[in-house]
């Protein structure tokens, strides 16, 4: 671990770099079960403002 930090620190001192690491999916289970994350999700309703119809038309 120690050389992969050694690593990263060698890269971030470069400009114009991207690192891209690794993340355990059993870490992502862990913090998905500690924010009660289900994974079901209510479907988005369209909104509509009521006071934005005719907005745009010009009145002479």
């Amino acid at each position: 671990q120690l050389r992969l930090l050694q690593t990263v620190m060698a890269v971030a001192a470069e400009k114009n770099s991207t690192l891209v690491l690794p993340i355990p999916v059993e870490l992502l289970r862990f913090l998905e079960k500690g924010a009660g994350v289900t994974g079901e999700r209510p479907p988005l309703e369209p909104r509509l403002d009521s006071g934005s119809e005719g907005s745009n038309s010009r009145q002479e």
